[in-house]
């Protein structure tokens, strides 16, 4: 399913809050202005991305995700 029309784009401005294990807490930073894009955002960054060991616990990144229609 498709969330944008032909031609459109957004973007998404995640915050990750790393964890000791390399997964981390992810929220919606600034808004795409649809929450189902934000949403669909924070949960493939959360269950897909690992920061490598190494990454201090509780460093927090800011992630950019740009979102297009066609």
């Amino acid at each position: 399913m498709n969330l944008l029309h032909q031609g459109e784009s957004r973007w998404v401005m995640l915050k990750a809050v790393i964890r000791p294990d390399g997964t981390a807490e992810v929220g919606v930073w600034k808004s795409s202005g649809l929450t189902a894009l934000n949403e669909r955002a924070v949960s493939w960054v959360r269950d897909h991305w690992r920061w490598p060991k190494g990454c201090v616990p509780g460093t927090t990144k800011r992630i950019a995700i740009g979102f297009s229609g066609w």
